[in-house]
């Protein structure tokens, strides 16, 4: 589920706003359940994600646009590999993550 903001300030600019939640089981919410079944190999934050995110897009002209967004991540049940996790490698269920799309087109 996600719940999405976008404002155009004028002609160029538009700002965007985006929370976004899932959860891997309805019924474990929060990860705790298969942190248990797994006797703790896997985090409880493999269970869930949830994202907030900012952004901005500027329209240069007609066809080229610049856009720009920042997430806060916490948990992380949308990462790959998903089958398997690995909790050596994502051993922090907060982080961060930019992204800059520039776009052309004809």
């Amino acid at each position: 589920m996600y719940i999405q903001s976008r404002y155009k300030v004028n002609n160029e600019l538009t700002l965007l706003t985006r929370y976004e939640t899932f959860a891997r089981d309805k019924n474990d919410k929060d990860g705790t359940k298969m942190e248990q079944e797994s006797n703790g190999s896997i985090p409880a934050y493999f269970g869930y994600h949830h994202d907030t995110t900012v952004g901005l897009s500027y329209d240069f002209s007609s066809n080229f646009r610049m856009r720009f967004e920042y997430h806060w991540f916490q948990g992380a049940g949308r990462l790959t590999p998903v089958v398997l996790p690995d909790p050596e490698v994502n051993d922090n269920k907060n982080w961060q993550l930019w992204a800059m799309q520039l776009m052309y087109w004809f």
